[in-house]
């Protein structure tokens, strides 16, 4: 199972890569931008699972996701947004786009992040 993680921070991808990397089911793959994103989504078609930030450069979240959810291959890949924007109001166009969760930045515990995605997935995640 493929997970790939959006975010231009290159110490956020790593805390991502150090909480899921003991699941050895799980392989994960990342991208700085939007734009990138779409390239390793490209290179990856059996992607299971997104999380991407929101604010980013050259492409941002939003936009990424407009492509992602536009293309008859990935439409059915979960979305998770990752961000401090939290507004009502960007946490309904995210809805309105598609994304499946709206998370804040930074997660609260690791096992909470482990459930949310095992919950998106409809899987339970073994050690």
């Amino acid at each position: 199972m493929k997970i790939l993680i959006v975010d231009d921070s290159p110490s956020i991808r790593r805390d991502f890569i150090a909480l899921l990397e003991e699941y050895g089911e799980l392989t994960l793959i990342e991208a700085d931008n939007g734009k990138s994103g779409l390239k390793v989504l490209k290179e990856n078609p059996d992607t299971s699972l997104i999380i991407s930030d929101v604010q980013m450069p050259i492409m941002d979240g939003f936009e990424f996701v407009e492509k992602v959810k536009s293309n008859d291959e990935t439409t059915n890949i979960p979305i998770l947004f990752y961000t401090t924007q939290m507004s009502p109001k960007l946490t309904q166009k995210a809805r309105d786009l598609g994304v499946s969760m709206y998370l804040p930045k930074p997660f609260g515990d690791k096992q909470t992040m482990i459930s949310i995605i095992e919950r998106v997935l409809s899987i339970e995640l073994s050690k």
